[in-house]
């Protein structure tokens, strides 16, 4: 394995580095007692050259390093509101995070690998730092997103492999996959019940609204009418119907509940896409 220690130490306050104020061939040095048992000066910081040169056997020369290692926790800043580095992607994680753990990890023109790989932070920090590197995620958006963020850390020529690119290919799914890519293309989480699901099929992540996929056509009222059932059983105000597209009554269900102060919104695959 990899551990480059060096690239994670901690660096001294300037504090500390004014108590190392005597030098040598070694470099700078600060005298201090050695510990031994009986000693007058035990392990005493700071001594001096006359105590040095009286007890040479009781005192030496600690000498300044580079840093310290870092404790088995780390103090890292979340990203505000405020920051550039910033996207509003849920669960995103800061660069200085990732930056810690490849440098210790790995050295340049190693593959780093990122299997949930949401906006990309570990492929965007692994090409500043000049590693290669593959990204995974289910959802088409995070794919998207990580594309655009690794080419503006310079890299060319990125391709998304193995998602769909049209409406024809995503008929062809099977419906569990189907329904995967829809909920992740919305930023959602897939419902872990795939059997008694009640009518819910993921739910979106902030908010938990519920998400309902339908891998057909012109989705009618019963639909939206048995969706609005589902979202006042998890007392819910607002869901989310994704299909191919809609019929007229749909949308006149849609406008009707949405007068009882209930919001669902009807999302066709294509603005997906």
């Amino acid at each position: 394995y990899i551990f480059n220690y060096k690239e994670v130490l901690n660096k001294y306050l300037e504090v500390t580095i004014k108590k190392y104020k005597y030098k040598d061939k070694k470099g700078y040095y600060r005298l201090v007692g050695r510990g031994i048992k009986g000693s007058p000066f035990k392990s005493a910081k700071d001594l001096t050259h006359e105590q040095e040169k009286q007890y040479p056997d009781l005192i030496t020369r600690s000498y300044l390093k580079e840093g310290y290692p870092p404790e088995d926790y780390w103090n890292i800043d979340i990203i505000n509101q405020a920051s550039k580095e910033r996207l509003g992607y849920p669960t995103q994680k800061p660069e200085t995070l990732l930056e810690r753990i490849i440098k210790a990890s790995s050295n340049k023109n190693d593959l780093i690998i990122d299997p949930f790989c949401g906006c990309g932070t570990t492929i965007a920090v692994a090409q500043r730092l000049q590693r290669k590197w593959i990204g995974i995620d289910v959802s088409p958006s995070a794919c998207k997103l990580m594309k655009n963020r690794v080419e503006k850390n310079g890299a060319r020529g990125v391709k998304i492999i193995g998602l769909p690119v049209n409406i024809d290919e995503l008929k062809k799914l099977p419906p569990f996959e189907f329904q995967n890519w829809c909920i992740g293309a919305l930023g959602g989480t897939v419902n872990p019940k795939k059997i008694g699901d009640m009518g819910i099929d993921g739910f979106t992540f902030f908010n938990r609204y519920p998400i309902q996929v339908k891998q057909s056509e012109n989705i009618g009222r019963n639909v939206v009418d048995n969706f609005e059932t589902a979202i006042k059983r998890i007392e819910k105000d607002r869901g989310y119907i994704i299909a191919f597209s809609f019929g007229k009554g749909a949308y006149e269900e849609v406008a009707r509940v949405k007068n009882k102060g209930l919001f669902i919104e009807l999302l066709t695959v294509d603005k997906l896409l």
